[in-house]
């Protein structure tokens, strides 16, 4: 189907091994050509599409991807192209991208550590902190089972979550990514329906030596009531699953600090 091109472009004085930058044209299944401007046109095919089939479904035609020359010319006189060796560098330009329009990403969990969850972000293991993880994935454990916190995090691989990048640096190879800043629209959205010394109807979520955490029922809003703020005949008896009633003391962007004393 795409024999009809024609590769009118003179070909200058091009290496192999040499990396340079063209558009991409046309896309089958087996293959994908690139107008490479004065150096004519270029091919990915064969093993260089089989092996990078990853970073290649995210290519769209229009796009100005990085290539390299592993061929000067092939039998149909194209140049051949990879993109191995040089996709970190495709997936880099395209989480900047992302980072900057603040794109939400929906991306596969593929693997856990005791810190947080990892993800493939355009080809690069990204990492999401235990931190920027919405309550209802917030492993929240008892001080004498921290064992469990791989555990939970854990049950999450396979899942999807929509993402947002915070945080990133291709020197270092760091990439960083939010559920809550996924989220932040929505938590905002809930956020301005309360206002401090409003009670409210919880479930107690997490305990703590220095407190517990009360998520607002149906919401997804999550605080914490000090251990100063929980009245002491009160302490023995809430567990995690118990509802309360809180009073919001304060909020400070999104972050939300209850306290029990004047529960009724």
């Amino acid at each position: 189907m795409l024999d009809i091109i024609l590769n009118t472009h003179k070909k200058l004085n091009l290496n192999i091994g040499e990396i340079i930058e063209g558009e991409v044209i046309a896309k089958t299944p087996k293959e994908v050509f690139v107008d490479l401007g004065i150096f004519g046109l270029g091919r990915i095919y064969g093993s260089e599409y089989i092996n990078n089939r990853d970073i290649i479904k995210n290519i769209n035609i229009g796009e100005k991807i990085k290539v390299k020359v592993i061929g000067l010319e092939d039998k149909f006189g194209y140049v051949e192209l990879s993109i191995k060796g040089v996709k970190n560098l495709i997936g880099w330009e395209k989480i900047k991208e992302a980072f900057e329009k603040k794109e939400i990403l929906e991306l596969e969990i593929k693997e856990a550590n005791s810190g947080g969850l990892i993800v493939n972000c355009f080809s690069i293991k990204g990492f999401v902190p235990v931190s920027q993880l919405m309550p209802e994935y917030y492993p929240r454990v008892g001080e004498n089972e921290k064992h469990k916190i791989l555990q939970k995090l854990k049950s999450l691989v396979g899942k999807t979550l929509k993402l947002r990048i915070i945080d990133y640096d291709p020197q270092t190879e760091k990439l960083i990514l939010s559920q809550k800043a996924a989220e932040e629209e929505t938590i905002q959205n809930y956020l301005v329906q309360f206002k401090p010394g409003e009670i409210i109807n919880g479930i107690v979520t997490g305990i703590s030596k220095f407190g517990i955490f009360i998520k607002i029922k149906n919401t997804p809003l999550e605080g914490l009531a000090h251990i100063s703020e929980i009245p002491s005949e009160k302490k023995d008896k809430l567990e995690v699953g118990a509802e309360v009633k809180a009073k919001i003391l304060k909020i400070e962007k999104d972050r939300i600090f209850f306290t029990l004393k004047t529960e009724s």
